[in-house]
């Protein structure tokens, strides 16, 4: 029997009886609608800590759902309905992504008072005196989110400072280190400040 001669209809049913070979069929006839509407998304949203790959992956979990649960009795065709089902489990993934992110920029950690106070040990700010090594790996994991983020936004020399301060430098021994006078640091510091500041108040508009 040759698979590809038959109608979406047909092969759902194949489906619905376990056959791998008509469901794999579906997926490869639909890969391109999957890859269309992302393209779609990704030309609309500014799509910001997940891998585009995840968001294929979930596009495709959407079209297996729209092949197992397909009802041919309603008044839709199994392309409508598919189409359908990529959207939304691509749109739920998107907003849970946003979601993570914003909680994540919103958490309390109080960077801007270590930006500002020169003599403030930057590894301070992710201290935490919890024994529980599933909290403690939570808190790595917002850490380094809340760390990648604020350096997408830096020039290569802020980059540098912002490293230096969160190993622990001082301000003097960061000037030291990178043959600069103290004032271009806390220059750079300023600079940082208020990008994260800015990073700050775009994630809560």
């Amino acid at each position: 029997m040759n698979y590809k001669e038959l109608n979406d209809n047909e092969l759902i049913y194949m489906c619905a009886e376990n056959n791998e070979e008509a469901t794999n069929i579906l997926i490869e006839k639909y890969k391109n609608c999957i890859l269309s509407i992302l393209k779609e998304y990704l030309d609309e949203y500014n799509i910001i800590g997940i891998e585009i790959a995840d968001l294929y992956q979930e596009g495709l979990i959407g079209l297996i759902h729209a092949i197992k649960t397909f009802d041919e009795k309603r008044d839709v065709t199994f392309y409508t309905y598919a189409i359908k089902c990529i959207k939304s489990n691509l749109i739920s993934a998107m907003r849970q992504t946003f979601r993570m992110k914003n909680r994540i920029l919103n958490n309390s950690f109080p960077l801007d008072k270590l930006l500002d106070d020169s003599n403030y040990n930057y590894y301070e700010l992710f201290k935490d005196e919890s024994s529980d090594p599933t909290k403690l790996l939570f808190i790595e994991e917002e850490k380094n989110e809340l760390i990648k983020t604020i350096r997408e936004k830096l020039s290569n020399n802020e980059k540098i400072i912002f490293d230096l301060r969160l190993k622990g430098l001082s301000n003097i021994e960061v000037s030291n280190l990178i043959n600069k006078n103290k004032k271009y640091v806390e220059n750079a510091l300023f600079r940082i400040n208020k990008k994260y500041k800015e990073l700050m108040k775009e994630n809560n508009n």
